[in-house]
């Protein structure tokens, strides 16, 4: 009789690339996204380590990011922009840049 051996550890959890990506490009984070997805945080980050899950994530982020900058440009052009100037600052890193001159007149005495 031949027996197999028993599997040991717990199950492979399968991640769903396309459903990774779609959080990613809403701009969730690692937790949220591990806890749709039914696992721990420290899983997901391991998950992270398999090209294709990593290239989704980046890819979502990526989709996001080229949204909201197509949402400000819309908005910007209609005159709305308070909550996507928000957005900006917050996920893409914008900034208001504030420039100062400074002119001194140097003279020999």
């Amino acid at each position: 009789m031949d027996k197999k051996p028993a599997k040991k550890g717990r199950p492979i959890k399968k991640i769903d690339v396309e459903q990774v990506r779609a959080l990613a490009r809403l701009g969730c984070t690692y937790d949220e996204i591990a806890d749709v997805l039914g696992m721990a945080r420290s899983t997901f980050g391991n998950k992270l380590k398999q090209k294709e899950v990593r290239e989704a994530y980046e890819r979502g982020l990526s989709e996001g990011d080229v949204s909201i900058r197509r949402a400000q440009y819309d908005a910007a052009v209609n005159g709305k922009t308070a909550m996507l100037i928000w957005l900006g600052k917050n996920r893409l890193n914008q900034t208001d840049r504030v420039e100062t001159k400074t002119e001194n007149e140097i003279t020999d005495t």
